[in-house]
């Protein structure tokens, strides 16, 4: 029986990852770590283990220990902080992992980094500005006007603000101290898709386009934006023409599993669609 070690595994997408082996031709014995008891009691894995913070000196050593006592074969990571810190140290936890290189994670989590890079490509991008001074801000602003202000490292939409006030956008960078951290970019629509897909050796398997209608608790955060967003349905876009060269922009051997959003300019999703985000999903 494959033995899989589950982190982040009382959140809603690694509940996602057991409830689907659990519907697999075979079985698993799963392990579940968190760094949040609350959330470990809603773990539906074999064994539950409480950990700490992906930032605490303690966590890998610990991850280490597990993996040793459960004789873990192979680690599913969800949270965004946690992959940062277990990519590094891949070659320490002594079980597989199928993540893309430490390269090609450590741009994927810089939102400014694959926009570069999927500029560079050709591939259609909201015009975007690190912000490094106010005078960068109002620039951008006199240029385009209405903008989408953003943490360049970070999910569930962190630092994310939505203004055509230059005043209030300064005043949202320098509340998150986010000078040389923060973007600011063109803003197209409140309408956007997610696109997920699974890979093997380079060969796209199958995927998944969804519009997402609207975020859980959006009413709660500033932008709208949360990490939970709702709304399944089939979309008429048709990003699979471009997730190749989307990919290889980024990385020189694509990943098993990718996800990533396109926003549209205005309200034609098929035709003026543009590339927001990557995610290098685990294994």
């Amino acid at each position: 029986m494959k033995r899989v070690l589950i982190t982040g595994a009382g959140g809603a997408p690694a509940l996602n990852f057991t409830r689907s082996l659990r519907m697999a031709g075979e079985p698993f014995y799963l392990i579940g770590v968190d760094s949040d008891n609350h959330y470990l009691a809603r773990a539906e894995t074999e064994e539950a283990h409480l950990v700490p913070r992906a930032g605490d000196p303690d966590y890998v050593p610990i991850i280490q220990q597990i993996v040793r006592e459960t004789a873990a074969e192979l680690i599913f990571a969800q949270p965004d902080v946690e992959i940062t810190v277990l990519s590094e140290l891949r070659d320490e936890l002594g079980l597989r992992t199928f993540w893309p290189d430490r390269q090609t994670v450590a741009i994927c989590q810089d939102k400014f980094a694959t926009y570069r890079l999927w500029a560079q490509a050709g591939l259609r991008v909201p015009e975007t500005k690190m912000l490094h001074t106010a005078n960068d801000l109002e620039a951008f602003m006199r240029e385009h006007g209405d903008c989408w202000l953003r943490a360049t490292v970070g999910a569930a939409g962190k630092g994310s603000f939505h203004t055509s006030d230059v005043d209030q956008a300064r005043a949202w960078i320098d509340f998150n101290k986010g000078w040389g951290s923060f973007t600011a970019a063109r803003y197209l629509s409140p309408h956007s898709v997610t696109w997920q897909s699974i890979w093997r050796h380079g060969e796209l398997i199958v995927a998944q386009g969804r519009k997402r209608l609207y975020w859980e608790f959006g009413d709660r955060a500033p932008s709208g934006v949360t990490a939970i967003p709702r709304g399944p349905w089939p979309t008429s876009i048709r990003p699979a023409r471009c997730p190749v060269r989307m990919l290889t922009a980024v990385t020189s051997s694509l990943p098993r599993f990718a996800e990533y959003s396109v926003v549209p300019s205005g309200e034609n999703a098929t035709s003026n669609g543009r590339l927001a985000e990557v995610s290098p999903s685990d294994n």
